[in-house]
């Protein structure tokens, strides 16, 4: 998945680039691109974030109890 993801955010980059030099940085399509890019890049840093102690302590708190 993390693969894929790096693969559709350097496509995605370079059509930006490439839009945004053809068309201008104003442009709608390069915005709408950069918007798409953005996206991407936020999904790619929730993949990259630690998992939070205190939820993995409940988990191995909660099967001690079972």
């Amino acid at each position: 998945m993390e693969l894929i993801l790096l693969e559709q955010l350097e496509v995605l980059r370079e059509k930006m680039i490439k839009t945004g030099l053809e068309q201008g940085l104003q442009n709608t399509e390069t915005i709408k691109i950069s918007k798409q890019l953005d996206d991407l890049l936020n999904e790619y840093e929730r993949l990259q974030e630690p998992l939070d102690d205190s939820l993995v302590f409940e988990e191995i708190s909660f099967r001690k109890t079972v």
